[in-house]
């Protein structure tokens, strides 16, 4: 057993709370798909089927178009923004709705 200055306040010894920890964490890593680079798509986001939110200049790189035809999008209902701080979000769902539309 350690000499930990702050006591852990869980019912077990420090060496297998932390044991225990170790492998939950291999576990969990072992699930997952390490065989790809981690930025192989910008469309991909570790723990996500897809990609739940796109900037902006992802937006006109989908649809091959300009930030003020993103902005005039908005204006006019098209697409939807999310706003979090000063930063403008566009939603998977209303992207790929846009998309199937055939939208350009």
């Amino acid at each position: 057993m350690h000499n930990n200055p702050l006591p852990i306040l869980i019912p077990y010894e420090p060496d297998v709370f932390w044991e225990g920890i170790r492998k939950i964490v291999r576990d969990e890593l072992s699930k997952l798909d390490l065989s790809k680079p981690a930025n192989s798509s910008d469309s991909e986001v570790l723990g996500f089927a897809s990609k739940p939110l796109y900037k902006i200049s992802e937006i006109c790189n989908l649809f091959g178009i300009t930030e003020p035809t993103v902005r005039e999008w908005v204006k006019n209902g098209i697409l939807k923004q999310i706003k979090i701080q000063s930063r403008v979000y566009f939603l998977h769902d209303d992207v790929q709705s846009l998309l199937k539309s055939g939208m350009k």
